[in-house]
């Protein structure tokens, strides 16, 4: 039970660290250039969920986190909170459309509010 959970973990890192990715590449960094980031600049990224700690998607979560620090030598670093520090998932998705948050990650709960 407990591989399950880590493969299933492992499988939404993935999906995750895609996401973020792409919303990088479409969104572009804001205020710099993909160049000031090549050349050594660092870009630090707020990471928040509405989820319990130990939940497949904060789990997941974490490991991305970790994965693209650790891909990118440090120049992507994340500040994380979970377990809704930040808010309620309707509140995290108000600050991520104001720039104070810059990614949030929640349950299927989100998509229905």
């Amino acid at each position: 039970m407990q591989q399950k959970k880590s493969v299933r973990a492992g499988k939404l890192a993935i999906v995750c660290g895609v996401v973020l990715v792409w919303a990088l590449l479409i969104g572009g960094f804001t205020g710099t250039s993909a160049a000031d980031h090549t050349q050594g600049k660092k870009l630090s990224l707020t990471v928040a969920t509405g989820v319990v700690m130990n939940n497949p998607i904060q789990l997941a979560v974490s490991e991305m986190c970790r994965r693209i620090q650790e891909a990118t030598g440090g120049r992507i670093t994340f500040s994380e909170h979970h377990n809704s520090a930040l808010g309620s998932e309707r509140e995290l998705l108000e600050q991520e459309s104001t720039g104070m948050v810059d990614i949030v990650a929640g349950g299927s709960q989100t998509a229905y509010n």
